[in-house]
């Protein structure tokens, strides 16, 4: 069975692994990868491994034991938004419009 891993670009290796944190390495995976965000949380609080989240995550995050810090000079991340071109919606198209707008203004 090929390696879940082996799928994942490299770049998003980095952010979730943090290995210019941990003088270049990444951790050593133990178990199987995680599919849900509350396995994710478990996995930190069970295995007392370090990971990053969104911040509104670290704001709700109702499993006993999780500790969050910020997390200052980390890489970079990035995010990505789609809709259906036959999605005539107008939340969506709207969405898609801000997102677009606040992208062009930030600075690369």
């Amino acid at each position: 069975m090929p390696n879940v891993g082996d799928a994942v670009p490299e770049s998003m290796k980095r952010w979730w692994l943090l290995p210019g944190s941990r003088n270049g390495e990444y951790p050593e995976a133990v178990g199987e990868p995680v599919a849900t965000v509350t396995e994710l949380a478990l996995s930190v609080v069970l295995n007392g491994v370090v990971c990053p989240a969104p911040y509104l995550y670290v704001k709700t995050a109702a499993v006993h034991g999780f500790r969050a810090l910020e997390l200052r000079d980390g890489p970079c991340s990035s995010t990505g938004i789609a809709r259906r071109r036959d999605d005539r919606r107008a939340l969506p198209r709207r969405f898609c419009e801000l997102a677009a707008r606040v992208a062009a203004e930030l600075p690369l």
